[in-house]
C-alpha cells in the first residue's frame, strides 16, 4: 500500500497506514537507559465493504496490538486509520465533532474478544448485556430494544429465552454466541475478531466459525479476523496478511496463501498446522525455534535466523513489501510479499 492509498478514498472500509505501536520495555540494568519495543512496526493495510481479512502469525507478533489500533483501543505511536472518510483519532477537529466521531466508530465498529467469559458481566442478564450498546448510543424506547434483541439472538442461533439468562447458565459455546450478539445489536459494518475460537472446546469452534460466515453471507459485515488458526482462517476470510515479529510479510487471497505462500515464513506456519487441509501439500521443513526478541532485533530480514533460504543480502536488507513476482504493481491487494528470494512456484 502506497502513500496515495493510504491519503485516498479508493472505497475500503478500514485503511490501516504505516501504524507503529512502542512500548516502554523499562531499563537496561539499574542505571541504563530505558528502552523500547515496537510490538507493530510499519503495518498497513486495507479492508473492503463485506470483506474479511485474516491476520495470522505466531504469539507475539502484533496481531492483537494491530486490533487494538484499529478498533481505538489502543493509540498508535505513529500512523492513521481511516474508517471510511473518519481518521482515527483526529486531534485536528474540535472536541465535539471529536465525539461524534468516535461515537460514529463505536457504533459501526464492533470487538469480539477471545475469552466469552471474561468478556460477559456475571451480574446483568444476556439480555441487558445485548441490550446495552443500544442505549449508549441513544435508543431509549423499552419495545424497540426488546424487539432487536429477541431478533438478534435469533439470529445468531440463541433462543429469546436466553435473554432472561445468566453467563454462568450458559455453555461456552452459547457464551461466545451471546458476545457475537452484542457485537450485531448496533449492526456494524466491521467487526474485529480477535481470535474468537480459540478459548473454546474443538467441537464448538466450528459452531462459531459456521455462524461467523453465515453472519457475514446475510448481512455484509467485514471483519479482520485475528487469528493463529489457519483453518478457522480459511473458512472465514477472503484474504490473508501474515505477521512476523511486527510486521506484514505476506499478503494475498486465501486461495494463493494456501496453494502457492511465497515467504518461507507463511510455508512454515502451513506445515505446522496442527490440522492440515486435505490434499494440502508440504511446503518446507516445520519451523523451528523461536522468534528472536523483539529487544534484539537485528538489521537485515527479521526472520533470517529461522529461515532455510538465508542469503548475505537478507543480513543487511530490510525486505520491503511489494507484488509477489508475476504480479502488476497496480494490482490492488492481490499478492505482495516482503522477501528478497520469494517463491515463484
Amino acid at each position: 500500500m502506497n502513500e496515495f492509498e493510504c491519503s485516498g478514498d479508493h472505497g475500503a472500509l478500514l485503511r490501516a497506514c504505516r501504524l507503529v505501536r512502542t512500548f516502554d520495555a523499562g531499563r537496561e540494568g539499574l542505571f541504563g537507559p530505558r528502552r523500547k519495543v515496537r510490538a507493530v512496526d510499519g503495518v498497513s493495510f486495507a479492508i473492503m465493504p463485506g470483506e474479511a481479512l485474516g491476520l495470522v502469525g505466531e504469539s507475539g507478533s502484533g496481531k492483537s496490538t494491530v486490533g487494538n489500533m484499529v478498533s481505538a483501543l489502543l493509540a498508535p505511536t505513529e500512523g492513521e486509520v481511516w474508517f471510511e472518510e473518519h481518521r482515527i483519532p483526529d486531534r485536528t477537529l474540535s472536541r465535539s465533532r471529536r465525539k461524534e466521531s468516535l461515537s460514529y466508530l463505536r457504533r459501526n465498529l464492533q470487538v469480539i474478544f477471545q475469552d466469552p467469559a471474561g468478556t460477559l458481566n456475571p451480574r446483568l442478564s444476556i439480555g441487558e448485556q445485548v441490550a446495552e450498546p443500544l442505549r449508549i448510543h441513544g435508543e431509549k424506547n423499552a419495545r424497540s430494544i426488546r424487539n432487536r434483541v429477541n431478533e438478534t439472538l435469533l439470529q445468531v442461533g440463541l433462543n429469546e429465552d436466553m435473554a432472561a439468562r445468566y453467563p454462568h447458565e450458559l455453555s461456552g459455546g452459547q457464551r461466545q454466541r451471546a458476545v457475537v450478539a452484542r457485537a450485531l445489536i448496533t449492526r456494524p459494518k466491521l467487526i474485529v475478531c480477535d481470535e474468537p475460537t480459540s478459548a473454546l472446546d474443538v467441537s464448538i469452534q466450528a459452531q462459531v466459525v459456521n455462524l461467523l460466515g453465515d453472519l457475514k453471507a446475510e448481512t455484509g459485515v467485514s471483519y479482520l479476523f485475528i487469528s493463529h488458526n489457519l483453518g478457522v482462517v480459511r473458512t472465514v476470510c477472503d484474504r490473508v496478511a501474515v505477521m512476523y515479529l511486527g510486521r506484514i510479510v505476506e499478503e494475498a487471497t486465501v486461495d494463493i496463501i494456501f496453494s502457492h505462500p511465497a515467504h518461507p515464513y507463511t510455508k512454515a506456519l502451513l506445515d505446522a498446522n496442527p490440522v492440515p487441509v486435505p490434499g494440502m501439500k508440504r511446503h518446507s521443513p516445520s519451523l523451528k525455534g523461536e522468534p528472536p526478541s523483539p529487544l534484539e532485533i537485528q538489521p537485515g530480514c527479521r526472520f533470517i535466523e529461522r529461515c532455510p533460504r538465508a542469503h548475505e543480502r537478507c543480513r543487511r536488507l530490510v525486505p520491503e513489501l511489494r507484488p509477489a513476482p508475476g504480479i502488476p504493481s497496480s494490482t490492488p491487494f492481490f499478492h505482495r510479499v516482503a522477501c528478497h528470494y520469494p517463491e515463484t512456484d
